[in-house]
């Protein structure tokens, strides 16, 4: 387990020195679709890890480079290949290889890679596959560490931002901002040689990268990677590999919740949950269910991930307590981060000062890249003005402030001449219990005028149904122009929504 002192270790020397003192230790377990298991120590884990690093540094290909691209996989062989460029003192630019071509391509050249390794198959992007890639660095051994220098806010990581709201953006993240939060959360989890945690997230967003590798390995965890997302197999896998952490998003939570299933997940500690806002009807069902905690975190790649955590150690009256509140709060500030509220106004709807999120400390991204603009709008030395809306509240178990999210500056529409967020209309719908999803989105160029998209749970739910909730909820001054009903709302695996593209009427 990480102590508070080594706050600025490399992550890889914390696996080093797992390596050396528990070599045998399973550091991760690969779960494939059909059950097949392949595992790697911690002994090997380092050991491979050396040969990628010393095969990027010492082969005339790839010697001289700056960045390198990768598309992951969920997989072992993508995350030895992740920490051994990181150790290479090579910048990666991570790939989603959900986006289209043109997309990849596109952003390539954008941050003008030369090289990209990727575990799936594409025709019009030149990549490199990473499964050949292993096999040629086997000669490539006898790693020495003082080879590579290097600066720790020198870039790390780039991730390109989901762009749900804007348009995708290229985050710089350094090794500074990485070691520290990654360690940081480690810490807060208490992640040690006996914490098992599962991975169903993809490896090419920040929170599945971050925390749920970085974390667990950092703190010397065995992580599980489970292959593919089918609903009733993670709570499976859960119980048969007895999972102390399983890290999630709302909307995986939500669907665990409409299946059948006999289990009692004993094993399991707590869920983790961020990416999207987590409504209090998910947590009370999933504390109902099977009386299992919620640990909420909130923040963004460009504060690399977590900046906030509902300490998991909260006790059950407490929890209970924060389960009644309308909004479901985010967490208290890690110790790294300070967290502050600017432009408040005073909100008579949560008795409370309502602002803009702020986020200063190391774990702050050193901006955009090629996006000066976007870069001094955004960021100010180590601050980072977020766009989302909320406040701060004394918590009195806790004796810490617990942040609660009310919206984003960007959705906030004028129903009526009446200021709202879409945020708030989407918490209202989605702690209706006669509704499994919704979302809200405003219409193209009309600030007044919203659509919804609804997956009903009964049928009960219509048009007059929603007008009614909306009415109670809100007020009779705010309902949509557009509801359309369907049977299932295609979600990002981060659990977002792009708004834009039912704007443009994708839904039509």
């Amino acid at each position: 387990m990480i102590n508070k002192n080594d706050q600025y270790e490399e992550i890889l020397t914390l696996i080093k020195n797992t390596a050396v003192q528990y070599p045998f230790q399973t550091a991760l377990n690969e779960i494939s679709e059909t059950g097949r298991n392949k595992t790697i120590t911690y002994g090997e884990l380092f050991n491979d890890i050396c040969m990628v690093t010393n095969y990027l540094t010492s082969h005339v290909s790839f010697k001289y480079l700056d960045r390198v691209g990768v598309i992951p996989k969920k997989d072992i062989n993508s995350i030895i290949l992740i920490l051994g460029i990181i150790q290479a003192r090579k910048c990666i630019v991570i790939l989603n290889p959900n986006n289209a071509e043109e997309k990849l391509d596109n952003q390539i050249q954008f941050t003008n890679l030369k090289v990209v390794f990727s575990a799936h198959d594409f025709e019009a992007v030149q990549v490199l596959n990473i499964d050949k890639l292993m096999k040629s660095t086997k000669e490539f051994s006898n790693f020495t560490e003082s080879e590579v220098v290097y600066d720790t806010s020198d870039p790390a990581i780039i991730f390109f931002t989901t762009g749900t709201t804007d348009d995708s953006k290229a985050v710089i993240q350094s090794y500074e901002n990485v070691n520290i939060n990654s360690k940081e959360l480690a810490r807060k989890h208490q992640i040690g040689s006996d914490t098992r945690v599962l991975c169903v997230l993809p490896l090419f967003y920040a929170n599945g990268l971050e925390f749920t590798v970085f974390s667990t390995l950092a703190g010397g965890g065995t992580l599980y990677l489970l292959e593919k997302v089918n609903i009733l197999y993670v709570l499976d896998c859960i119980e048969s590999n007895n999972i102390n952490i399983a890290s999630v998003v709302p909307s995986i939570l939500r669907s665990l919740l409409k299946v059948n299933y006999a289990g009692t997940l004993k094993s399991l500690d707590y869920f983790v949950s961020a990416a999207a806002p987590l409504e209090s009807r998910t947590a009370q069902e999933v504390y109902k269910k099977w009386g299992k905690k919620i640990i909420q975190g909130y923040g963004l790649t460009e504060t690399t991930n977590f900046s906030t955590l509902i300490p998991p150690s909260i006790s059950d009256k407490c929890y209970s307590e924060l389960l009644l509140e309308h909004i479901f709060p985010v967490g208290v500030p890690l110790d790294s981060v300070y967290l502050f509220i600017r432009n408040a106004v005073y909100s008579h709807k949560y008795k409370q000062y309502v602002g803009e999120i702020c986020i200063q400390g190391k774990t702050v991204a050193k901006g955009y890249l090629n996006n000066t603009l976007a870069s001094n709008t955004s960021f100010n030395n180590d601050k980072f003005y977020t766009g989302d809306l909320g406040f701060l509240k004394y918590n009195e178990y806790l004796e810490k402030y617990l942040l609660y999210i009310t919206g984003r500056k960007k959705n906030v529409i004028k129903p009526n001449g009446r200021l709202i967020s879409l945020d708030e209309i989407d918490n209202v719908l989605l702690n209706d219990r006669n509704i499994y999803d919704a979302i809200s989105y405003q219409l193209e160029d009309a600030d007044e005028n919203f659509g919804l998209i609804i997956n009903p749970k009964s049928k009960c739910v219509s048009h007059k149904y929603i007008e009614n909730l909306l009415r109670k909820k809100i007020g009779s001054n705010v309902y949509p122009t557009k509801i359309t009903f369907t049977e299932r709302i295609d979600r990002l695996e981060n659990g977002k929504v792009n708004r834009s593209v039912f704007s443009k009427g994708a839904m039509n």
